[in-house]
C-alpha cells in the first residue's frame, strides 16, 4: 500500500542540482562539449566559467580524438579560456586544426587572448617568415618560461627576447648560433640541445649572460674540456644535463649545490674506458663527500665496478644506469645500502640480474625499470611475485629488446592482465616463433 505521506517531483531536472553537484558533472565533459553547453542559463554559464580552471595548463593531447576543426573553432577557445591559461602547449596543434592556414595570426590571437600566458611549449613548427616571427614577440614577451623543440627557426626569432622576462628557455635549432641568445639574460632554467652550429665557445658565451642558471642542459658533439671547466665554477647550478666528449667532467663534482647529475657518452667522438672509468670514480667520490645528490644517472657509460661505491651515495632517490653487461649480481647487490632510493633503472640487456633482494631491501622503492635483452617467462614470473610480497609493491618496467614467447605468448599476457598495476612490458621488436 502507498505512503500518502511520500511524494515524487516528476519536473525535477538538472538544474534542480546545487551547484557543488553541477561542477562534479561538468568535469566529465571535454572543453567543446563545455563550449558548445553555453547559452543554456545564466547560472550554467557561470558554472560553466568556473569549471575553466581546469584548463590553466593547456594542451592538444586530450583533445577528443577524430575530430577536425578550422581555425575559427581555434579562436573560439582561446576567446573562452582567456586569461585562464597559464600554459599553453601548441603539440598536436595541427592534428586538430588540419586546415589551419594562417600561421602568423596563430600569434596574435595568443597574444590577444591569453594575456596571463606564462609557459610555451611548441614542437615541430616552422618559423619562416618575418611577420610571423614579429608576432611571436608580442607573445615571447610576458614569457617566464618557452619551450621549442624540433621547430626551423635561426638567430633571427632571438629579436622576440629584446623585451622579455624568460626564466626558463629551452631549444634545440639546428641553424641557430650565440648569436640568437644576444638578448637572454638571467636564465634560472637553460636547455641547449642538438645546436650543431654552436662550439664549446659558443655555449660559454651564452652562459656568461646566465651566470645565475640552477638548471642547465647540454646536448652538444662539440668537444667540451673548456666548457666543463667553466661550468664546474657556476655555482648555482642544482641540475645538470651534459653530454661529456672530454675526460675532465670529475670537475662537476665540485659543483656545491648539485642535486641532479645526468652524464651521456655519445659514439663519438670515442673516449677511453679506462680514462672514463677513473674520471667517475673521482666524481662519485667528490659526490660522496657531499653527500646531496639527489639525481644520478649515466648513459653509454659502463659503471659495474663503481657500484659498491655508488651505494654510498644514501641521499639519492633517483638512479638510472646502462652498460651493466659486466656486472655481477654481487656488484647489484651493493645497491641495498641506498635506503632512500625511489627509483632505479637498470640496463644490463645480456643477461638477466636478480634483483629479488633488491626489491626487498629498497623500502621506499616505487617504480623499478629493468634493461633486457630476451623475455624470459620464468624470470618475469619470479619477478612478479617477489613484487607482489614486497611491502611497497613497486611497479616493475621490463625494457626488451626482442620478445620470443612461442607458446608461451598466452601466459605473457595472462602475467600482465593479471599485474597490470605493478607490471608493464615494453620492447622494440614483438616476434612471436611458431
Amino acid at each position: 500500500m502507498n505512503n500518502p505521506e511520500v511524494t515524487t517531483n516528476p519536473t525535477m531536472d538538472l538544474m534542480d542540482l546545487n551547484d557543488d553537484c553541477l561542477l562534479y558533472i561538468l568535469q566529465f565533459l571535454n572543453l567543446i562539449e563545455l563550449m558548445d553547453l553555453r547559452g543554456v542559463c545564466c547560472r550554467l554559464d557561470n558554472l560553466i566559467l568556473q569549471s575553466r580552471s581546469r584548463f590553466v595548463h593547456f594542451n592538444f593531447k586530450a583533445f577528443p580524438s577524430g575530430q577536425n576543426f578550422d581555425e575559427t573553432k581555434f579562436l573560439e577557445i582561446l576567446q573562452f579560456l582567456g586569461s585562464t591559461i597559464k600554459s599553453l602547449d601548441l603539440n598536436g596543434f595541427f592534428d586538430i586544426f588540419p586546415y589551419f592556414y594562417g600561421k602568423s595570426v596563430i600569434f596574435q590571437w595568443i597574444s590577444e587572448h591569453c594575456v596571463n600566458l606564462e609557459t610555451y611549449i611548441h614542437e615541430d613548427f616552422d618559423f619562416d617568415n618575418i611577420p610571423m616571427i614579429q608576432q611571436f614577440a608580442s607573445v615571447v614577451r610576458t614569457l617566464r618560461s618557452l619551450t621549442l623543440i624540433n621547430c626551423s627557426f635561426d638567430d633571427s626569432l632571438g629579436d622576440c627576447f629584446i623585451d622579455a622576462q624568460l626564466e626558463e628557455l629551452k631549444v634545440d635549432g639546428m641553424k641557430i648560433t650565440e648569436k640568437f641568445f644576444k638578448n637572454v639574460s638571467n636564465l634560472i632554467s637553460l636547455s641547449i640541445r642538438q645546436c650543431i652550429n654552436m662550439t664549446a665557445d659558443s655555449h660559454i658565451q651564452v652562459l656568461k649572460n646566465n651566470l645565475k642558471v640552477r638548471k642547465l642542459e647540454i646536448s652538444s658533439i662539440c668537444k667540451t674540456e673548456e666548457l666543463v671547466n667553466f661550468i664546474s665554477k657556476l655555482p648555482q647550478i642544482e641540475e645538470l644535463t651534459m653530454n661529456v666528449t672530454s675526460v675532465n667532467f670529475s670537475a662537476f663534482g665540485d659543483l656545491p649545490n648539485l642535486k641532479k647529475l645526468k652524464l651521456s657518452q655519445k659514439y663519438y667522438p670515442v673516449l677511453d674506458k679506462d680514462l672514463v672509468s677513473v674520471e667517475m670514480k673521482k666524481l662519485i667520490e667528490q659526490l660522496k663527500q657531499k653527500n646531496i645528490i639527489e639525481d644520478l644517472e649515466t648513459r653509454r657509460m659502463d659503471l659495474h665496478e663503481h657500484l659498491n661505491l655508488i651505494s654510498e651515495l644514501t641521499s639519492l632517490k633517483e638512479l638510472s644506469l646502462d652498460k651493466l653487461n659486466r656486472a655481477t649480481d654481487a656488484d647489484v647487490k651493493n645497491l641495498q645500502k641506498l635506503v632512500n632510493l625511489e627509483k632505479l633503472t637498470i640496463f644490463s640487456f645480456e643477461k638477466k640480474l636478480s634483483v629479488d633482494s633488491l626489491i626487498k631491501s629498497l623500502k621506499r622503492l616505487q617504480h623499478f625499470l629493468v634493461g633486457i635483452d630476451e623475455i624470459d617467462i620464468e624470470y618475469l614470473e619470479k619477478l612478479t611475485q617477489t613484487l607482489n610480497h614486497s611491502q611497497n609493491r613497486p611497479k616493475l618496467e621490463l625494457h626488451v629488446e626482442t620478445i620470443h614467447v612461442g607458446e608461451q605468448s598466452d601466459v605473457l599476457y595472462d602475467l600482465l592482465r593479471n599485474n597490470k598495476d605493478v607490471l608493464k612490458v615494453s620492447y622494440y621488436d614483438l616476434n612471436y616463433s611458431e
